[in-house]
């Protein structure tokens, strides 16, 4: 996963929601690792990935179709993950879980 972050790889979501995005876990633990930063006991930090994924299909740079019945999402790892992280260090209170 942080090879594909680290490569800009694109992630192509096809008919899942942000519930079982496993990209926000990468999230979760790069938020995680900047905690223990300041405070190396700090608990790993559940994020609410359907208040994320809402975030991110209002705000995100993606691409929106279908396949079939299936609704599919096509965007950068990079820009989400990135713009996750910003948003979950601005407002902590309304993404943890």
């Amino acid at each position: 996963m942080y090879r594909a972050y680290q490569a800009a790889a694109k992630l192509f979501m096809l008919g899942v929601d942000y519930i079982t995005s496993t990209y926000i876990h990468l999230t979760e633990v790069i938020y995680w690792h900047r905690l223990r930063v300041v405070d190396p006991a700090a608990a790993f930090p559940g994020l609410r990935r359907e208040a994320l994924g809402e975030f991110w299909d209002r705000t995100g740079a993606l691409q929106r179709g279908s396949v079939g019945d299936s609704a599919c999402r096509l965007f950068s790892i990079r820009d989400y993950v990135d713009s996750l992280l910003v948003e979950a260090e601005r407002d902590p209170q309304l993404y943890l879980r």
